[in-house]
């Protein structure tokens, strides 16, 4: 069987953090210090784990403080990694990443710097090629969800009693259907998550939400969760 290569890995990480309160003034969210380690170490390890070999960074906030981690990081952890920076204030993660769309590869994989993948992400890529989907969401079941499944198929949801469910960030999208410039300052998701895009997307449910550092409960639960991920 054909050795599949994984392609580049996009990874967002602008945020300030605002939800961490004082945690974030002056370290940005993806570094900040978890067991002794910054956050974003984990999820690049894991990432290389999975097979991303190129990676393509976006960074707005306090970004001097996470090029300088990236540049200690590749000392001992060796990446080929390229740096963004955000020129323009709250500018949305879509004109972030249409910023960049001239680097960007033909099919890539996208996410948030403050999150962790719970699922198999090659089985993931596998799928989303085997489908030739536009688009791979991985999804959480959310009484405040915006997407519902009708026979494998995901849709807007509508007044319907279809269970609902919201994604988390971890996308692989085909460059093609980010080709037109909106004029809003979009999230991504917003911009990608529309009827006709979704005829042509797979998913996987995930069975409980990734571990991350969105607010201080989250962060207290990562820790928790990577203590015991290191034993």
């Amino acid at each position: 069987m054909k050795k599949i290569e994984m392609p580049a890995c996009v990874i967002m990480a602008g945020g300030i953090g605002r939800r961490l309160g004082a945690i974030t003034k002056k370290t940005p969210k993806p570094i900040i210090n978890i067991n002794g380690k910054p956050f974003l170490y984990y999820l690049l390890i894991k990432l290389k784990k999975a097979g991303f070999k190129k990676f393509l960074f976006l960074l707005s906030y306090k970004n001097k403080k996470i090029t300088n981690f990236l540049f200690e990081f590749n000392k001992t952890n060796k990446i080929n990694y390229q740096i963004f920076l955000d020129k323009k204030k709250n500018q949305g993660t879509f004109r972030s990443l249409y910023s960049i769309y001239n680097q960007l590869d033909s099919k890539f994989f996208y996410t948030n710097a403050d999150e962790l993948p719970s699922f198999n992400i090659k089985k993931a890529y596998e799928k989303f090629l085997k489908f030739n989907s536009n688009l791979f969401l991985c999804l959480l079941s959310s009484s405040e969800g915006y997407l519902e499944i009708s026979k494998d198929k995901l849709k807007l949801h509508t007044e319907s009693k279809k269970k609902k469910y919201k994604e988390c960030g971890f996308k692989f999208i085909k460059k093609k259907i980010i080709k037109n410039k909106f004029n809003s300052n979009f999230k991504l998701e917003e911009a990608l998550i529309t009827n006709k895009i979704l005829k042509k997307t797979k998913y996987v449910v995930l069975s409980k939400p990734p571990y991350c550092v969105d607010n201080t409960w989250q962060l207290k639960r990562t820790k928790k969760f990577l203590v015991n991920d290191e034993k």
